[in-house]
């Protein structure tokens, strides 16, 4: 279902494969695969997808694009490599994690993270650093919230905030910061992204549908602000997706 709602972006998101599988030597591959750092599809290309059509909807740059889209991929796989520490030692799992031991998903994180950061140097789009850094702080926050106090009500949606909403947020305002949308149109699809990925984390930790409601009606009114574009239906189309009860965001593994 995601491939055919993402048509329209298809060969981007092959280009960010592409791009990230040259930016990761042929052996950190082999690594993550036998460290059982593995992702869904949704997993693989929501993020690179916000971004893709966040910039196209204003006539971005395509190699600037694809290097934003790639840089916030591997930011999400740093993530996913320091939250599987907490996984293992919380017991609740998410979502696929790393070896026992802790030195190496925090090695691979590590790797990661400066991995992006370089991408956006070499990319020539270092106006965004601190953006970038300040999203990779929040992400953080999360994760140290989660292994503090774990995933008690009283905190949970802040969890969820941090580790799932301000990264949508951050790829879809600095998406269409990049193609150089106008400011009030900027803070649209920021906002459209917080409440994108308050729905989709909220799914990913099995939160009822009725409880996601509210975020995912806020992201389409935010959307129908926005002028009519192609890019425009398929973000609706992505609403849609994380509306669906049936859909399984991430695979479970073990």
């Amino acid at each position: 279902m995601l491939d055919n709602i993402l048509q329209l972006i298809g060969s981007d998101l092959g280009q960010v494969k592409d791009f990230i599988d040259r930016e990761l030597p042929a052996d950190m591959g082999l690594v993550t695969r036998m460290a059982g750092f593995e992702f869904s599809q949704a997993d693989m290309i929501i993020r690179p997808a916000l971004v893709i059509l966040s910039s196209r909807a204003y006539g971005g740059d395509s190699g600037k694009t694809i290097a934003l889209a790639s840089v916030f991929q591997l930011a999400y796989m740093a993530f996913r490599a320091h939250d599987s520490i907490a996984e293992r030692n919380s017991g609740q799992r998410r979502g696929p994690g790393l070896l026992d031991e802790v030195c190496f998903p925090v090695l691979i994180g590590d790797y990661l993270y400066s991995k992006a950061y370089s991408v956006l140097i070499k990319a020539g789009i270092t106006g965004m650093l601190l953006n970038l850094a300040e999203i990779i702080g929040m992400i953080n926050e999360g994760g140290i919230i989660k292994r503090r106090m774990g995933p008690a009500p009283r905190v949970f949606y802040e969890i969820v905030r941090k580790d799932s909403a301000e990264i949508f947020a951050g790829c879809c305002f600095l998406g269409a910061r990049l193609a150089g949308a106008p400011e009030d149109e900027q803070q649209i699809l920021r906002n459209f992204g917080r409440n994108l990925g308050m729905a989709y984390g909220l799914r990913e930790y099995g939160v009822s549908f009725e409880q996601r409601t509210v975020y995912l009606e806020e992201a389409m009114n935010y959307l129908s602000m926005l002028p009519e574009r192609p890019e425009r239906d398929v973000l609706g189309q992505l609403v849609s997706l994380c509306s669906d009860n049936e859909v399984v965001l991430r695979r479970q593994v073990g």
